[in-house]
C-alpha cells in the first residue's frame, strides 16, 4: 500500500456508514471540485478483501488525510475495471464526487410534489426563492436533494447549521433544470463556490488570498511545472425572450463588449417579465459563457506555499505566468497517490467549457495521466463523463 502514513481509505455503504477500512489500496486518482463534479479512481489487488464492499449495491468511497476533521473527497462507486497482465491481475473502481447528486435532481417547480395525472399536477409554476445568495443555494438544495424534498428525492444531502450569509441579496427560480445548473449560475452572478463532501453541502466566498504572502511565480521557484489554457467567450449577445406572445413579446438584450467577435443567442425566460430580472438572466447566460483561462501547476511544499497549509481547495490566489499575474479561485485539486510518491495539481480558473485535464508530469518523473472529460453545456455531468486511464503501479 502507497503512503498509508498519510491516507486512509473507506468504504461506505448507501446509508453512508464505514463498511470497511480500505488497508491493501496501491495507488488513486482524485478530483475534488468546487461547482462542478470531481472524480475519483482507486486501484486494488484482484484478490482485494474491500472488493465485496466495493462492488455492493450504492458503495460509496471516502479518501481522508489521517487526522483531517473533512474528508478530501467522498463519493459514488460508478464503474469497476478488471484487467491481468504479466504483472498481475488488479480491479480499478472509479466513479463521481458527492457533488453529482445535484446533476441527478432537477428542480421541480414544486418541490413538495411528485408528478403525477395528465398534464402533472404541479403546487406552482416555479420554485422561486429570495435571501441572501447562500441561504438561497442552500434552500435548493434541501428542497431538491436533501431532507426537505419528498423521501424518494432525498439524497440524504444536509446543510450547514449555520447559514454563512454571504453573496448578495436576490430573487432566484427554476423550473425543470439540473439543480447543480442553478447553484452555479447564483454562483457565477454572486462570486459564491461550493461542493458536497460527506454528504454535506458547504457554500461561500472564496478567501482572497492575493495580497498575501501565497503567490506562485517562476521567480519564487514555487511555478516551474505549468500548464495554461485560453478559451474564447461562446456568447457575446444574448437575446432573453420573456413574457408575451408574438410581436408583443418583451424582448430584452444583453451583450458583453469583452467577448471579442459578436456571437449571438437567445434564452427562453418567459416566465420574467422585470426588465431587472431579464437583465440578470442574460448576464448570468454570459457569464457561463465567458472568456475563460485556467492555469494548473505541479504544488510544491515550499514557504508560504504549501498546497493543504497555506491554500486550499476554494481559495483566490495569485500565480505570475509568463509576466502575467493571474488571480483565480482554486477550482479542483488532482491528487495522484502511487508506490512512486503523491503528486498534487491544482487548477486555477473559470472551468468554462469542455475541458480535459491532464497532469504534469510529477516530482519523480512519471506521467500520471488521465482523460477526465466534463462538458458544463450538456446533461451528463452527473456522470463526469469518467473517461480514466490511471498508470497502474505495483498492482501485486
Amino acid at each position: 500500500m502507497a503512503n498509508s502514513d498519510r491516507w486512509d481509505v473507506w468504504v461506505r455503504d448507501g446509508s453512508n456508514e464505514r463498511v470497511h477500512f480500505v488497508d491493501d489500496w496501491t495507488s488513486f486518482d482524485i478530483l475534488p471540485t468546487v461547482n462542478g463534479v470531481g472524480a475519483w479512481s482507486l486501484n486494488l489487488p484482484y484478490t482485494s478483501s474491500a472488493r465485496a464492499f466495493m462492488e455492493a449495491d450504492r458503495a460509496r468511497i471516502e479518501f481522508r488525510i489521517k487526522g483531517a476533521a473533512l474528508a478530501t473527497l467522498t463519493g459514488f462507486v460508478d464503474e469497476q475495471q478488471e484487467a491481468r497482465d504479466s504483472g498481475g491481475a488488479w480491479v480499478t473502481y472509479l466513479g463521481p464526487d458527492d457533488n453529482a447528486l445535484c446533476w441527478e435532481r432537477i428542480v421541480y417547480p414544486d418541490a413538495t410534489a411528485e408528478p403525477a395525472g395528465a398534464p402533472p399536477a404541479w403546487g406552482s409554476a416555479y420554485d422561486r426563492r429570495t435571501g441572501k445568495a447562500s441561504t438561497v443555494m442552500m434552500g435548493f438544495v434541501r428542497a431538491h436533494v436533501g431532507d426537505g424534498a419528498t423521501p424518494w428525492r432525498d439524497g440524504g444531502v444536509t446543510v450547514e447549521a449555520i447559514d454563512p450569509l454571504v453573496g448578495v441579496s436576490g430573487t432566484w427560480q427554476g423550473r425543470f433544470e439540473h439543480l447543480g445548473d442553478l447553484l452555479n449560475e447564483i454562483g457565477a452572478e454572486t462570486g459564491l463556490v461550493w461542493r458536497i463532501v460527506g454528504l454535506k453541502f458547504y457554500v461561500w466566498a472564496p478567501p482572497d488570498l492575493t495580497g498575501g504572502p501565497a503567490k506562485l511565480s517562476e521567480a519564487l521557484g514555487n511555478l516551474n511545472t505549468w500548464s495554461r489554457r485560453k478559451v474564447a467567450a461562446g456568447v457575446s449577445h444574448v437575446y432573453v425572450g420573456g413574457g408575451g406572445e408574438g410581436a408583443a413579446r418583451i424582448i430584452q438584450p444583453v451583450s458583453s463588449v469583452a467577448a471579442g467577435r459578436r456571437k449571438e443567442s437567445f434564452a427562453d425566460r418567459r416566465d420574467l417579465t422585470d426588465v431587472d430580472e431579464l437583465i440578470s438572466s442574460g448576464t448570468g447566460t454570459l457569464n457561463r459563457d465567458a472568456r475563460s483561462e485556467t492555469l494548473t501547476f505541479l504544488a510544491q511544499s515550499v514557504a508560504n506555499m504549501t498546497y493543504g497549509v497555506d491554500y486550499v481547495l476554494g481559495d483566490e490566489i495569485t500565480a505570475v505566468v509568463a509576466g502575467t499575474a493571474i488571480s483565480q479561485v482554486v477550482r479542483e485539486v488532482r491528487i495522484v497517490v502511487s508506490g512512486l510518491g503523491e503528486a498534487i495539481t491544482p487548477t486555477l480558473g473559470d472551468g468554462t467549457g469542455l475541458i480535459t485535464y491532464t497532469s504534469p508530469v510529477s516530482t519523480d518523473g512519471t506521467n500520471h495521466s488521465a482523460n477526465v472529460q466534463i462538458d458544463p453545456s450538456n446533461n451528463l455531468k452527473n456522470q463526469a463523463t469518467l473517461n480514466r486511464k490511471v498508470d497502474r503501479v505495483a498492482h501485486t
